[in-house]
């Protein structure tokens, strides 16, 4: 509120100060899975904006755990190649998780 009195303004009320002291990334990282379709064997492909570990897990038709694998994720791009030969051909469910997020992607084994 701003008071006037003989053609005179106040300062106004009710300051708030705000000091940003820093923002968080939330950045979702940019991930490829190619080939796909495949043998069971693949090439992941990130890029994100911090260092982050991964928990990749692989999860198979029937919501069976195939197996996990630790990934360490440096800033920038980062390639990992994924042998999971000789898995049965079907569709599978890739699972990456870590502190802060989860992503979700396909792949087909032929």
């Amino acid at each position: 509120d701003q008071v006037i009195i003989n053609d005179c303004a106040s300062d106004t009320s009710n300051h708030i100060y705000v000091i940003i002291t820093g923002i968080e990334d939330q950045a979702e990282p940019k991930i490829s899975l190619f080939p796909n379709p495949n043998d069971g064997s693949f090439i992941l492909l990130l890029h994100q904006q911090r260092d982050e570990t991964y928990l990749l897990t692989v999860v198979n038709q029937l919501g069976m755990k195939v197996t996990e694998i630790t990934l360490d994720v440096r800033w920038g791009r980062s390639e990992h190649r994924i042998d999971l030969r000789p898995l049965p051909m079907g569709l599978y469910t890739i699972l990456l998780t870590s502190d802060s997020r989860q992503v979700v992607r396909k792949i087909i084994v032929e």
